[in-house]
């Protein structure tokens, strides 16, 4: 979506909760709801913030969401939500939906990448 009239997306936070070190923002997911698209962000320093057998899987991850993304099609992003939200473990949690307007998805998904997800 580029710049123009503003749309009202759903934010989450991914979060990273491993035992024995502190949660960390690990990515950002926006969900369009006029067209149900889903927008994500991931963190790629794995190796920084998890064991090297941890940041083997989590590396996987972004690419495990995409082709699951894909596999639904377009609007497909609100089931894929759907089913992360209800899949997902102790070591990795979504936060609350919070719905904002936003102009730009791109900058928005950047900014809260940069506010919540960088080291």
């Amino acid at each position: 979506m580029g710049r123009g009239q503003g749309c009202a997306v759903d934010v989450l936070l991914l979060k990273l909760c491993l035992p024995g070190r502190p949660e960390r923002g690990a990515g950002i997911l926006l969900l369009d709801h006029e067209r149900g698209h889903l927008y994500l962000r991931l963190r790629e320093d794995w190796e920084q913030i998890a064991d090297p057998e941890d940041a083997v899987v989590l590396s996987a991850m972004s690419g495990h969401f995409h082709r699951q993304l894909e596999e639904l099609g377009n609007g497909g992003g609100a089931e894929f939500l759907r089913r992360l939200e209800d899949q997902l473990s102790n070591v990795l949690k979504l936060s609350q939906r919070r719905r904002i307007t936003v102009r730009d998805i791109a900058t928005t998904i950047d900014r809260l990448f940069d506010e919540n997800c960088v080291s």
